[in-house]
């Protein structure tokens, strides 16, 4: 008996150790289950504004036709470059060799600064100007003239030259640092006689063969593409190495026909996808000024998803910048979006149970399946709040918080996500309602 109690004591005792083994490892396994189930991150919603825009590398295809002319002597143009010209319009003369060929553009500019000046020598007994303003008019329209000489405006750089020279002589005027211009009048005067002395008649003229947008910049790409198919292009034509044909020594520039020209550009699948649903953007040139221009998506080529597209672009803005630009850099923005933005693992899809009244006033229940938002925590509780996506950018998703009537009708929670939000972006179990401890 003795023998067999002495048996049967180390298999208890190893069988105790096993479960108290267990239990330890069930308990330890249970704590680590809860913290994973309860552990749950948050970030913080943040308001964002921001453009959905990227470059691109392509070409401007326009309708063009060289001006040719036969003449000796120097060549004066008439017309700046991106002005209008009616067919037959003169948009050149040619003068002696050595002969100023300006003389006339100089002759109207002093004309125009005379004219200002006795405009201001007329109104200076009625002037109640306020001098702080005209010093930021004046600040103003230094920034319009520098933004137009780094474009190359030349027409709209003179007229912002003019504006702020009469602007300095108006603030003159009333602080009573000057109160004749007579005698730069008179300087002025002298020398429009001294230009009138100096002008020649022209020996020929240059006309347009037909009405349009005037360049006076010949680059031998006129007909490296067909204006007619541009829309037609494929990224195999695009990327195609393409050379200017030969300039003729006659040319003297061109004349755009069509109001409307084309950018061409290669994009890559993800961005020719966002296009395809775009109709219409903003172009602006990346060596010119901020100016940006309206444009439109008319072809997304290509050959299939997985592979990059030809986009072309389409818009009849033309001025001096853009008819004399052939290759360069276009940054193309599909829109600006301003809204509240959560990071993108914070997105689940939950179906809500509404209750909706019909039109006899019964209540019945209503289900809205994957309704797309995200968990907040609200009062210590986890809170599903549904979001109306406007932009995903950098692994955040932008939501719009300014809800139109139609989303508010499409709206199944009890709000939408909101400014400084506590957004779960991790963490496992997550259901509405659920006691944050």
């Amino acid at each position: 008996m003795a023998n067999a109690r002495a048996v049967q004591a180390p298999l208890i005792r190893r069988i105790t150790s096993w479960v108290l083994a267990l239990l330890i490892f069930g308990y330890v396994g249970f704590q680590v289950y809860q913290a994973n189930t309860e552990m749950i991150h948050t970030e913080t919603a943040t308001y964002i504004e921001t453009a959905d825009s990227f470059s691109v590398e392509g070409v401007f295809i326009r309708k063009e036709t060289v001006i040719t002319a036969d003449y000796t002597g120097d060549l004066g143009y008439e017309i700046s470059d991106g002005g209008h010209v009616a067919k037959d319009g003169v948009v050149a003369k040619a003068y002696p060799a050595g002969s100023p060929v300006n003389v006339e553009d100089e002759i109207e500019a002093v004309d125009n600064e005379i004219e200002s000046l006795q405009t201001l020598i007329s109104l200076k007994d009625s002037y109640a100007a306020d001098p702080g303003q005209l010093d930021q008019n004046a600040e103003k329209q230094m920034l319009t003239l520098l933004r137009e000489l780094r474009s190359g405006e030349e027409k709209d750089a003179k007229t912002a030259r003019q504006e702020l020279l009469y602007t300095l002589n108006e603030k003159q005027i009333v602080t009573g640092v000057i109160t004749d211009f007579s005698d730069r009048i008179a300087e002025l005067q002298a020398r429009k006689s001294e230009l009138e002395s100096q002008k020649v008649d022209p020996t020929s003229t240059v006309k347009s063969p037909a009405a349009g947008y005037f360049s006076s910049h010949v680059d031998g790409w006129e007909s490296v593409y067909d204006y007619d198919k541009a829309e037609d292009l494929t990224v195999e034509d695009l990327e195609k190495e393409q050379q200017p044909k030969t300039v003729d020594s006659s040319a003297v520039g061109r004349v755009v026909t069509e109001y409307g020209w084309y950018f061409a550009c290669v994009v890559d699948p993800d961005t020719a996808l966002k296009l395809k649903g775009t109709s219409s953007v903003t172009l602006s040139l990346k060596s010119a000024t901020e100016e940006t221009f309206p444009a439109q998506v008319v072809a997304v080529n290509q050959t299939s998803q997985k592979e990059n597209a030809a986009v072309i672009f389409s818009s009849d803005i033309m001025d001096e910048t853009l008819i004399n630009t052939r290759q360069a850099t276009v940054t193309v923005n599909r829109g600006n979006y301003q809204g509240v933005q959560v990071n993108q693992k914070a997105i689940h899809f939950a179906d809500i149970t509404e209750e909706v009244k019909d039109d006899d006033g019964n209540v019945k229940t209503a289900t809205h399946e994957n309704v797309q938002g995200v968990y907040v925590v609200e009062s210590g509780k986890l809170k599903f709040v549904q979001i109306f996506p406007l932009l995903t950018l950098n692994g955040y998703v932008i939501c719009d918080v300014d809800l139109s009537d139609s989303q508010k009708e499409k709206l199944y929670t009890d709000r939408t996500v909101e400014l400084y939000d506590e957004v779960v972006i991790d963490g496992h179990d997550l259901y509405d309602g659920r006691v944050i401890s």
